[in-house]
């Protein structure tokens, strides 16, 4: 098989990409095949060559590596899309997949093929039942990451870091989340990460959207710049959300119906304080959690992010109970931004799509800051609905899985990720300038191991939830309700680190 030539291929992955964006059918069938010609002049042969560096594993064609991923049983915003694709259909991301998986099946020799669960619980039974029966059904898992936290503790996975897996799979390329492989070890050891392989991480990214054409008819300072000059805080987005609260639906006294400042639903308040830098957990010199929300300035923090919930100008979305005509309350607060019945949205990045679909100027925005003090922005990967990457020990081949994700993560550069960073979120889906605003979301996230493991440590998860360590009418009770359950979180992350050290 003949040496792939990386200039040559990505310029063809480039063309097809942006011909799928035009929705031509024929120029976007591009060529699957990886027999490149190889003359090329001296200044190509400089660029280094796709997979260089990348064992080939040789296959004949017929040896099938087969990835468990999340389908149905996550809802329609949170299914894969983007490991199986059966063939080409002019569908930008499905048009992606299909290249990326042609360029890996070609160079190694193999089959990619994906099985979608489809109810609840079954991405646990099939896991579980794997690895009970010492099973090789799934050569590469994708559970989300919150669930692979509990399976890593009871060696489902190989760690990523070991001595079976990192000689194949160099996690430092650029292609892999580096945040995810620094964030997510404990005690040096990675059992789970993402990359550009994935774009439910990019999906599951915390930060807000609003309404320009409001901004404009109320006069208020672009959002926009308030990014770029670092004045972008919590006080400056509730005095603008103070600005355009009022009853607008012509019925006394305010409902869902009328204009608020702000729309954020109750779970988004732990991603509000991540924003503004704190962590729930952070890591000692032995790379082991800590537990770091239990400090006098995390309290401080709390009690300026706590009065937002009980805000007059500030609506809780997954408080709402009539919101008819739509599907669920989340289509409801999409409906609001478009019409201007909502200045600010907090968002996972999923919910654009909704939203692009309507007829509305509309911004993103990173996460506010604490004030302007702070250091940069910081934006939470919410990884309740995140799929980690993993290998099962079930495997007894992890060398070839190792090659093969290490040829999709390469692959998956100028094929997935720019079909859906560059083309699908910046240009379809944003303006010039929310496109900006998008870089410095992506370069600034962060995974917070609190709420990885969140749900296995106590209620530490839970800790920003209304009701809990903040209350609907925005009274503080964060520090009572962290000292009810300080204990069982730091004998929790204790017994963690115990299984982790007790793995072989």
């Amino acid at each position: 098989m003949k040496r792939i030539l990386a200039f040559l291929l990505c310029v063809l992955m480039l063309v097809t990409v942006l011909a799928a964006c035009d929705n031509t059918p024929e120029e976007s069938k591009a060529t699957t095949s990886t027999d490149t010609s190889t003359e090329v002049s001296s200044e190509e042969s400089t660029v280094r060559q796709l997979f260089d560096g990348i064992e080939p594993i040789g296959g004949n064609g017929e040896q099938e590596i087969v990835f468990l991923v999340g389908g149905l049983e996550y809802g329609e915003r949170y299914g894969s899309k983007e490991i199986g694709a059966e063939e080409l259909n002019d569908e930008l991301i499905n048009d992606a997949v299909y290249n990326r998986n042609a360029l890996v099946e070609e160079y190694h020799g193999i089959k990619i093929a994906d099985y979608k669960t489809t109810t609840a619980g079954e991405m646990k039974s099939k896991l579980e039942t794997q690895q009970g029966a010492a099973l090789d059904t799934y050569q590469i898992v994708l559970p989300i990451m919150n669930d692979a936290a509990g399976y890593a503790v009871q060696d489902y996975f190989y760690d990523l870091l070991g001595e079976d897996v990192e000689p194949y799979l160099d996690l430092t390329q650029e292609w892999w989340d580096q945040k995810a492989c620094t964030d997510l070890t404990i005690g040096g050891r990675l059992f789970f990460t993402t990359g550009h392989m994935s774009i439910l991480d990019n999906e599951c990214t915390h930060c807000f959207v609003f309404n320009n054409g409001l901004i404009t008819e109320v006069g208020l300072e672009s959002p926009y710049e308030l990014v770029k000059n670092k004045q972008w805080t919590l006080d400056k987005m509730m005095a603008m959300s103070k600005e355009v609260t009022k009853d607008s639906d012509g019925v006394g006294g305010m409902s869902s119906n009328d204009t608020y400042g702000a729309w954020i639903n109750s779970g988004m308040f732990r991603s509000i304080f991540l924003g503004t830098g704190r962590r729930l957990i952070t890591k000692d010199e032995d790379d082991l959690p800590v537990l770091a929300v239990d400090s006098e300035d995390a309290k401080n923090i709390v009690s300026k992010i706590a009065p937002i919930a009980g805000s007059d100008d500030v609506l809780i979305i997954d408080q709402i109970t009539s919101f008819s005509p739509f599907a669920d309350v989340w289509a409801f607060a999409t409906d609001a931004v478009a019409n201007k019945r909502a200045l600010f949205r907090a968002i996972a990045l999923t919910d654009i799509t909704e939203l692009s679909v309507y007829d509305c100027d509309y911004g993103v925005l990173p996460a506010p800051l604490a004030d302007t003090n702070q250091d940069r922005y910081y934006c939470a990967v919410s990884t309740v609905l995140t799929p980690g990457i993993a290998i099962p020990t079930t495997n007894p081949d992890p060398k070839t899985a190792a090659l093969v994700l290490a040829a999709m993560g390469e692959a998956s550069k100028d094929t997935l990720n720019y079909s859906y960073y560059e083309v699908l979120l910046k240009l379809r889906k944003a303006n010039e300038k929310s496109a900006e605003m998008l870089d410095i979301i992506f370069e600034n996230r962060v995974y917070d191991l609190g709420i990885v493991f969140g749900s296995s440590w106590g209620n530490l998860l839970v800790l920003f939830d209304i009701g809990n360590g903040i209350s609907a009418n925005g009274d503080n009770n964060f520090e009572s309700y962290l000292g009810q359950n300080k204990e069982s979180i730091v004998a929790a992350i204790q017994k963690t680190v115990d299984a982790f050290e007790a793995l072989p």
